[in-house]
């Protein structure tokens, strides 16, 4: 059984413990007898006194047969009814509360009459008993005769409810507390937090929690340095294949200027300048994947796609194709300025590279609680429903219909962080009449 089962467990045990003592505490701290009880006690030991006396006088061998025939001597926690011989033991044979015992060892007094002693429980009548002693003995507070009592119930109910709230109160926050920390925490790693660690927020707890939380720390700690040496590795590819491409650029010069056959060398300089653009891409990927902050300031955000899709206009130009921007005339964001232009100029260039000639890439603009949601629209064949997820994921390619040869497969992937950075979320869906259309939905202003 494992130490945080156990602890549950004692712990709904504990519960029912601490409410049922605190409850028998509270009611023995309760008066113990109203004077309506107190008169109906020393009624029956008067009563049975008088019965004994009168029998005694009549046949003092048959008395005490006499009153155990026509009296009850046993009203269980209510009252308890002796008759004690000069010896101080009961004529009956029963055995005597400490109480009873004492009382007889301190009251060597005479008295008139049914009266109490020292004992607040003690009832006793020996007055024409010939010795004997009629003694009335209330053992403990009945629980019972709490409950009829006014505004008894309501109090025991409180305490009971404390009780059970406190203890219950100390086992959630045991629970709940370090679950709230682990979901904190994963909450930051989801973010791209991965140096956050949650172990040492546990103290020396040693039971599943605590477990959980230290396999927690491992896993980030895994995950950290796997992210960590991905980066390194895109960042050294990329460099390492700078200096190829720079001789390969350089040798491109000189077979030009040695009259070497244009188109083989058109052809060698496009792949150059695709190579290119692909380095820079993957650079700009590995450096956004290790920020996890940004610069944000007041920016347009209409000036800053109506920019976007002039540029992106011009590339499309030779097939008539067009950006069009749809929306208000202006809408100021704080934003980081040059991380959303990247982020707007992968995805409208990717709508472009892959919208039918003779038509438009549609940017639709709008404002609502608080939100700014960017829809880019093109006029392409989409792609299947099982790949709209994975078109964020670097170097990620459907199929032939969205891959044209031009595509790095990484502008979505730079797009996709640096929303992300932004505290915004996108997400790609295929529309009714033909094309994709990717959703960037952004914090507003407030």
């Amino acid at each position: 059984m494992s130490r945080f089962f156990r602890r549950i467990f004692l712990s709904v045990w504990i519960i029912l413990l601490a409410t049922v003592g605190l409850t028998l505490f509270v009611v023995s701290l309760l008066p113990q007898q109203t004077e309506e009880e107190e008169t109906y006690d020393r009624q029956l030991v008067e009563i049975l006194a008088n019965d004994l006396r009168d029998a005694l006088a009549a046949d003092a061998e048959g008395a005490f047969s006499y009153v155990q025939a026509h009296h009850v001597l046993d009203f269980d926690n209510l009252l308890q009814i002796y008759v004690l011989d000069a010896n101080g033991n009961d004529v009956y044979g029963r055995s005597l509360p400490f109480a009873v015992r004492r009382f007889f060892q301190r009251s060597t007094a005479p008295a008139a009459g049914t009266v109490r002693f020292d004992d607040p429980r003690v009832w006793a009548h020996r007055e024409g008993l010939r010795g004997y002693q009629v003694v009335g003995y209330q053992s403990v507070y009945p629980f019972g005769r709490a409950l009829v009592r006014p505004g008894t119930r309501i109090l025991l109910l409180i305490v009971a409810l404390v009780v059970s709230a406190v203890v219950s109160y100390v086992l959630a926050r045991f629970i709940v507390l370090p679950v709230k920390r682990l979901r904190q925490a994963g909450q930051r790693v989801a973010d791209g937090d991965l140096t956050v660690r949650v172990a040492h927020t546990v103290g020396g707890r040693t039971d599943d929690i605590a477990q959980l939380a230290r396999d927690f720390d491992a896993m980030t700690e895994r995950i950290e340095q796997l992210l960590h040496n991905q980066q390194r590795l895109m960042r050294d590819v990329s460099h390492e294949l700078r200096s190829p491409l720079a001789r390969m650029q350089a040798l491109l010069s000189i077979a030009r200027q040695k009259d070497a056959d244009t188109s083989l060398v058109d052809r060698m300089e496009r792949e150059s300048e695709r190579l290119n653009e692909l380095i820079e891409q993957i650079l700009t990927y590995a450096r956004m994947e290790a920020d996890t902050e940004i610069r944000k300031r007041d920016i347009d955000l209409i000036d800053l796609l109506t920019t976007v899709a002039e540029d992106a206009s011009i590339e499309g130009e030779t097939q008539n194709k067009s950006v069009v921007v749809r929306g208000p005339q202006r809408l100021l964001l704080t934003a980081d300025n040059a991380l959303l232009h990247s982020v707007f100029e992968n995805v409208v260039r990717n709508a472009v590279r892959h919208t039918a000639a003779d038509s438009n890439v549609i940017i639709q603009i709008s404002d609502s609680d608080q939100q700014v949601l960017i829809s880019v629209q093109d006029k392409g064949s989409g792609v299947p429903d099982d790949a709209l997820g994975l078109l964020f994921e670097p170097f990620y390619q459907v199929d032939d219909r969205r891959s044209s040869g031009d595509s790095s497969g990484v502008g979505l992937a730079i797009a996709e962080r640096g929303v992300k950075l932004h505290q915004g979320r996108i997400w790609a869906e295929n529309t009714s009449s033909g094309g994709l259309t990717v959703n960037i939905q952004l914090p507003g202003n407030s």
